[in-house]
């Protein structure tokens, strides 16, 4: 009586389900099973799995010898060859019935044919793969755009007489190329929205040091920095935050000094917060100074920048100046 229940289940229910005896012949199948893989003999009661489908892989035929012996086994998704030359995809669950407690009486294949369900992802892994590439041409077009306005302001300025303003144009310069270093970093990413931005410091501070020569040749650099990841809106800000502080450095704490040392460090701090420290033993600020009313365009950046990313700022003079800029970056699961 049960096993009767059973089949009348299987014949009603909603998904491919089919019902097996030990010899793998046709107790019952569902409507859906024979919608599903294409039977065209309705009267498969009786006959065997493998004559009805003489398509069935060998791995396949392997997995009901298992489940006859009382395994129970599952493929989310799977692909079967048929003989037409087409792939059907398969998501299946495989389970013995039994007669009583002991006796295995065969099997139950639950199936879901999933063809249509994976060729949709194919299609969107497809377009995601051709907007990645997309992108990626986007970035290296702007970085690209950007490195020429970098050399025609470099350009511009070895052209210039007034010292003043030759070096305004090479602090633009400078601004450009750290804006431009990002978009490098994230056209050579696997991830198009976020970027290493440990090694993204590291290389910009050493072109500030290489592009400011002799004036930083005797000053010491260090690195103390921590690995961290950073999307593309707060790496950019960053960056130039960190420009400006540096260039800072070379160009004021060592006025009269012939060495000296500069340190920049990123540390991720508890709660997802992350510090950037740039600090020097130089002769520290003017007594009195109040950074946040200097005029001078650098500080005028760094205080719009770390309002842009809601950083709280500290600076500390004495022995030198160490500006800490800490700020919490939006969460990955929120962008």
């Amino acid at each position: 009586m049960q096993i009767k229940k059973r089949r009348l289940f299987i014949e009603h229910a909603p998904a491919a389900i089919a019902m097996f005896d030990k010899d793998m012949k046709y107790l019952s199948a569902s409507r859906r099973w024979f919608e599903a893989y294409r039977v065209v003999v309705q009267d498969i009661i009786g006959r065997s799995h493998y004559e009805v489908f003489p398509d069935i892989p060998e791995r396949w035929k392997k997995v009901h010898s298992r489940c006859l012996a009382g395994a129970v086994e599952r493929h989310d998704s799977d692909p079967w060859e048929r003989a037409d030359g087409t792939v059907d995809w398969v998501h299946w669950e495989i389970r013995p019935w039994y007669r009583n407690r002991k006796e295995i009486g065969g099997l139950i294949i639950f199936s879901e044919n999933i063809s249509d369900l994976k060729c949709a992802e194919e299609k969107i892994k497809a377009s995601l793969r051709e907007k990645e590439v997309l992108l990626k041409e986007i970035h290296h077009r702007v970085k690209n755009n950007m490195q020429i306005i970098s050399s025609l302001v470099s350009l511009q300025a070895d052209g210039l007489k007034g010292e003043q303003i030759r070096e305004v144009l090479q602090d633009v310069n400078n601004r450009v190329y750290s804006m431009a270093l990002v978009h490098e970093y994230l056209y050579r990413s696997y991830d198009l929205a976020r970027i290493d931005f440990s090694e993204y410091v590291r290389n910009l501070v050493n072109y500030i040091w290489s592009f400011h020569g002799q004036v930083a040749f005797p000053i010491r650099l260090n690195f103390n920095l921590q690995a961290v990841s950073l999307p593309i809106d707060i790496a950019v800000p960053c960056g130039l935050i960190i420009n400006e502080l540096v260039g800072n450095a070379l160009k004021h704490a060592f006025k009269g000094r012939t060495e000296g040392e500069v340190t920049v460090s990123l540390k991720q701090a508890s709660g997802g917060r992350i510090g950037i420290f740039v600090s020097d033993d130089g002769v520290g600020l003017p007594a009195g100074l109040d950074w946040q009313q200097e005029q001078s365009l650098g500080l005028t950046l760094v205080q719009m920048l770390t309002r842009q990313i809601n950083a709280f700022v500290e600076v500390k003079s004495g022995d030198g100046t160490q500006f800490e800029v800490v700020f919490t970056p939006p969460s990955q699961d929120k962008e």
